[in-house]
């Protein structure tokens, strides 16, 4: 007879404590889960880079005439190949700059509120 009871007891209570978890916790959980989105930025490898000297002696920049300022815009036109010229190079330059190494990072965001609904709906909330 007390076996009875206890066993009714253990299967009332572990029916009570489900029902508080997929009710209560489980919901809490998946709100607080959706809320968040997890961002990740690979890492980012150092490199030596290359001076403009290095630049010149492997042929990569061009051979350009003295900068030119054009007064009008009619000489801006005449010149912009050697405008143009000066801009690659520069371009060129700041491509090969020696870089730090830059570890990977994870870090959270607030989910927008489209992202927040899918994942509601994705955890059957």
């Amino acid at each position: 007879m007390i076996v009875k009871k206890i066993s009714l007891f253990l299967i009332i209570l572990t029916l009570l404590i489900s029902g508080f978890y997929w009710f209560q916790v489980r919901p809490t959980q998946i709100k607080h889960d959706c809320s968040w989105v997890k961002k990740h930025s690979e890492a980012i490898p150092a490199r030596k880079g290359m001076t403009k000297e290095e630049l010149q002696t492997k042929g990569l920049l061009k051979d350009c005439p003295p900068e030119l300022k054009p007064k009008l815009l009619e000489d801006f036109a005449a010149n912009r190949n050697e405008i143009m010229c000066s801009y690659d190079n520069a371009t060129i330059i700041e491509d090969n700059k020696p870089l730090p190494y830059t570890p990977a990072k994870d870090w959270w965001v607030k989910a927008t509120k489209e992202e927040y609904q899918f994942c509601l709906h994705d955890k059957g909330l």
